[in-house]
């Protein structure tokens, strides 16, 4: 089996154009993508919406997400970091911090050995010269 698009990464037109290809309506179009960002579904078997047959079709052809939650950690102050597993085996981590003001700042690194050097964050470690 050829590997599988990665349905985040494709632009309106080209998902049109696939959709034409195997003879769906343009609707189903908006059904998955409404799916997708509206009802956060993973999987395709989450779009209930959808016929099963086009759920399994678009299983065999796409995937959503790449990335995978590899670490999940909680402290006791409420900070929460994952460690997240791009498609490529590298690894970046993102970071809730929580304060007593019922606040939240959150840490998304947006790419693999970020600079910043950050002390609670390993990815930001990975690129810091050693201390």
């Amino acid at each position: 089996m050829a590997e599988r698009l990665r349905l985040l990464e494709q632009v309106p037109p080209r998902l049109h154009a696939w959709f034409t290809d195997q003879g769906l309506p343009p609707y189903r179009v908006r059904q998955v993508l409404q799916g997708v960002f509206r009802r956060r579904a993973c999987q395709f078997d989450e779009m209930t919406d959808l016929p099963g047959a086009l759920r399994d079709l678009l299983a065999e052809h796409f995937q959503i997400f790449t990335g995978r939650v590899t670490a999940h950690q909680k402290a006791d102050d409420g900070s929460e970091k994952l460690l997240l597993e791009l498609a490529d085996g590298q690894q970046v981590e993102c970071v809730l911090l929580r304060d007593d003001r019922r606040h939240c700042t959150a840490c998304v690194s947006t790419q693999v050995g970020c600079a910043m050097g950050c002390a609670f964050c390993a990815t930001g470690w990975m690129a810091s010269p050693a201390i």
